[in-house]
């Protein structure tokens, strides 16, 4: 743990530690600073050594590789697991000064280049020690932090010494060097919520195979509608916990084995109004139990496959009908399998099926304020007579049946649904 005075303690004690180096090293009273260097500018030198070392923080970056050790700090509704805690690295720039003609900066550089080698490491005793020697550090606690600080040398190339001296303190050059205190932890003061002991400890092992989806199958060969049922096949379709996802909906399959699925599109167990004509993708997922008692969590999904749900017209009927000129016009209303939604488009075709007939029409559905059962189309300018009726959805056409008896003169035709339009209603 380190609050927010472990940059400022950490250059105080660095501080200590060169002013120590060089006094021992040095004769004529050399000591260890930390002001902002300036080079000759006598205006700007107030409080720099004329012999010894100046330690000055120029710049924080953030430690690659610990920055995002803490991460997630918090649940998923937002309260604290544990304390947030950021990782920097600190650069110090270390200026030498003295009598150039008794090579004292070149002197003193030697002796804290030394120090620094030898003793590379802020050790938890000369924190504490160091912290007393300034009131503003009294509440410091990096002593207690379980990283220690450890000073490397920054290899710094002569144009960025020079861009640093010249554009950043525009100061003559002194004679210099960098390093790098690292790792440096500053934790948040906020209290993360305690949570209760574990009481009991649980082991759970199992497979996870990933399920594959080969096919989607009608068993009866027909159009798929609601109310079908479908087979999937495929491999490792059978898990610890197995539902089947059509759309955003997910049920649990009727049948189920290794290689084979059935569900059926009716309610139940789909909801009331969850079903849409039109393309469905369809999924198969595996969900694994875990825990005392056993909680589902998820496992593998499938590859996800497509089908057409198409739509089914229950009845048509004309809801209105006028005649002008030898032409009809008015509404249909058509009660229609699955719900259609509201933003959905809907297509009504009508084709004449009298013999010789050759009437056709495509008429669309106006805007819906909501999802309905019933839709009504709008018609103009048809001719009466008998007609099949056929409904699209995004696509998906309702199919037309065909007359199989054998004795019915109508044989091979489309006979349903159909409706006949004759006049006024």
């Amino acid at each position: 743990m380190s609050n927010f005075l472990a940059v400022a303690t950490v250059t105080e004690t660095l501080r200590q530690l060169l002013d120590k180096a060089v006094s021992r090293d040095i004769s004529g009273g050399a000591r260890a600073t930390s002001v902002r260097p300036g080079g000759t500018d006598k205006s700007l030198m107030e409080g720099l050594p004329d012999l010894g070392v100046n330690v000055y923080l120029y710049q924080i970056s953030f430690n690659a590789e610990r920055r995002n050790s803490d991460l997630p700090n918090r649940r998923p509704d937002g309260s604290l697991m544990q304390r947030p805690k950021v990782a920097l690295d600190l650069n110090y720039l270390l200026t030498f000064y003295g009598d150039e003609k008794q090579l004292e900066p070149q002197r003193v550089l030697g002796s804290v280049i030394s120090a620094l080698h030898s003793y590379p490491v802020l050790t938890h005793s000369q924190i504490r020690n160091a912290v007393p020697a300034m009131d503003i550090l009294d509440s410091s606690d990096l002593a207690e932090e379980t990283e220690l600080v450890k000073f490397t040398p920054l290899p710094l190339s002569l144009e960025e010494m020079h861009n640093l001296w010249s554009g950043f303190f525009q100061a003559p050059y002194t004679l210099s060097t960098a390093y790098q205190a690292s790792v440096v932890f500053i934790e948040g003061k906020e209290t993360p919520q305690e949570s209760l002991p574990v009481q009991r400890f649980s082991i759970n092992a199992g497979v996870l195979r990933q399920p594959f989806i080969e096919r989607i199958l009608q068993p009866e060969n027909r159009p798929i509608m609601q109310g079908s049922c479908l087979i999937i096949t495929g491999r490792n379709l059978m898990g610890s916990v197995t539902r089947v996802k059509v759309g955003q909906t997910e049920i649990v399959p009727l049948e189920i084995d290794e290689s084979r699925i059935k569900i059926c599109l009716s309610h139940p167990p789909f909801p009331k109004g969850s079903l849409r004509a039109g393309i469905n993708s369809l999924q198969v997922i595996h969900e694994t139990l875990m825990g005392e008692p056993p909680v589902p969590h998820f496992g593998f999904e499938s590859n996800a496959c497509a089908f057409v749900l198409r739509p089914a017209i229950d009845s048509v009927k004309v809801s209105i009908c006028r005649e002008k000129e030898g032409s009809l016009s008015g509404e249909l209303a058509l009660d229609v399998r699955p719900q259609i939604g509201k933003r959905q488009r809907a297509v009504l075709f009508l084709n004449g099926i009298a013999e010789g007939s050759k009437e056709a029409y495509i008429f669309s559905a106006a805007k819906r304020p909501d999802n309905t059962d019933t839709i009504t189309f709008a018609f103009q300018d048809i001719r009466s007579g008998s007609y099949a009726v056929r409904l699209q959805v995004d696509g998906a056409q309702s199919p037309l049946f065909l007359d199989e008896d054998p004795a019915s003169s109508s044989r091979g035709l489309y006979v349903t649904p159909k409706i006949e339009i004759a006049g006024p209603v």
